[in-house]
């Protein structure tokens, strides 16, 4: 493990937890969503069947007339200290990951309400092993009726809304609409020769919930005729 790498990275330090003890069902899902043991779950399996292995060898030994051995063979001892403290090492990590997994949170808890809250960083979300559970200032969770993701936060004004139908509707719809107004000033600048002017960034859309209709205030035909196309 990198510290420098993942340390900061919410995403990243629960990545690392699930590959090393798995949720809360002991699994990991990896890259290609493959159900696959965790670290910690392999080492402990090996473990025991070194644990199993030498009851044998005892066994085997009383059934020839000796004594019970007090030792492994050095050749399973040694076998035996590398799982050992590889298990060691993974428990240093997962306290290690924590820790700062913890210190990752927090973090991402003060800045939620300076940086999240921003239209802009609504494209912007959370992890928990593995699943979704926020988009921008926003909790999301399961909707078992609809079988999809949904906005789940009772002050949001998505709330209800699907989290793939959140972003091609309103979080798609303002960055193309923000792209589209900087494309327009920039050719007005030229055109006058003068500096460009700041651009403001687009209203979000509103959701009416009861005709599930969304209303774009002041966008382009452009963006609005792209929106019609694409949905």
């Amino acid at each position: 493990m990198n510290p420098s790498v993942i340390i900061g990275n919410k995403t990243n330090l629960e990545s690392h937890l699930l590959q090393i003890r798995g949720n809360e069902q002991g699994i990991y899902f990896d890259s290609h969503f493959r159900e696959t043991p965790p670290t910690l779950t392999i080492l402990k399996e090996k473990q025991k069947e070194l644990e199993k292995k030498w009851e044998k060898f005892c066994t085997d030994q009383l059934k020839i007339g000796n004594a019970r051995p007090k030792q492994m063979p050095e050749e399973m001892q040694q076998e035996s200290d590398k799982i050992a403290a590889r298990i060691q090492v993974c428990h240093e990590e997962i306290e290690w990951l924590e820790k700062h997994l913890k210190q990752a949170m927090e973090q991402q808890s003060k800045s939620k309400g300076s940086l999240l809250t921003h239209p802009k960083h609504w494209c912007s979300g959370s992890l928990r092993h593995g699943v979704l559970e926020s988009v921008g200032p926003w909790t999301v969770g399961m909707d078992e009726e609809k079988g999809v993701l949904c906005i789940t936060d009772p002050d949001s004004p998505y709330l209800g809304i699907p989290v793939y139908r959140f972003r091609a509707e309103i979080t798609k719809p303002m960055s193309q609409e923000f792209s589209q107004r900087l494309r327009t000033e920039e050719k007005a600048a030229l055109a006058e020769n003068r500096k460009r002017k700041q651009v403001s960034y687009p209203k979000p859309g509103i959701w009416r919930k009861e005709s599930d209709f969304i209303e774009y205030e002041s966008y382009s035909n452009e963006v609005i005729k792209k929106l019609k196309r694409e949905n």
